[in-house]
């Protein structure tokens, strides 16, 4: 029964250790791809129109904003899996059992999560307000028509976004839940099990003194 446990308790480190490279590893694509895009739009943008077209300094300041969040947030992601990730790879490519301990993603838990929210959820938001900014920087003196448009469409394409990450994050966490319980109460039968097998043994004859 130790074996049994011991194996299922590998089963669940190396699990745990894919889950935390895949998470890396989406972040660090995603965190690129935003940041890059960031980058470029600030760069492209002109912000020195012809005389009489100056955008006005509310929306120049958020737009400045918003570039400088998106690009934070997404270099942090990226730092975060730029560090861990080939600590992780290294021990994932080996695929050996006894060396799954050695992979430090149990210790640094927090920080892939801190990385994974990073990117996935702060990098998408900012990049969304940014496309939403970026609109209004290049249509304000073009069309003010075209601005208000792409808000309005913006706006329940952001709402959609977000109560699909809320039902998402709703779903798995139940998986997560029910994973956790089905593993408890397979330990715990596993517990009783080994407890029968232990100290139920054979039954010995009385023994007869003869005086």
């Amino acid at each position: 029964m130790e074996d049994v446990t011991t194996d299922r308790a590998t089963i669940d480190s190396w699990k745990r250790l894919f889950l935390s490279r895949a998470k890396l590893k989406a972040a660090s694509q995603a965190s690129a791809l935003l940041a890059g895009f960031a980058m470029v739009a600030m760069v492209e943008v002109n912000f020195s129109p012809a005389e009489g077209e100056q955008l006005p300094p509310g929306l120049i300041v958020s737009f400045a904003i918003c570039t400088v969040l998106l690009v934070s947030f997404n270099m942090l992601a990226l730092m975060i899996s730029t560090c861990i990730l080939p600590n992780v790879d290294a021990i994932a490519s080996l695929n050996i059992v006894s060396f799954v301990k050695e992979s430090p993603h149990a210790e640094l838990r927090n920080y892939i999560e801190l990385a994974w929210i990073a990117s996935t959820v702060f990098g998408i938001m900012f990049f969304m307000i940014e496309i939403g900014l970026l609109c209004w920087v290049q249509f304000y003196h073009v069309l003010v028509v075209a601005a208000w448009a792409s808000t309005v469409a913006l706006i329940p394409i952001t709402l959609v976004f977000i109560v699909v990450a809320v039902k998402f994050y709703q779903a798995l966490m139940r998986h997560n839940y029910f994973l956790r319980e089905s593993t408890v109460q397979e330990l715990e039968l596993l517990n009783e099990q080994w407890s029968n097998t232990s100290f139920v043994g054979p039954k010995r004859k009385p023994s007869l003194q003869i005086v």
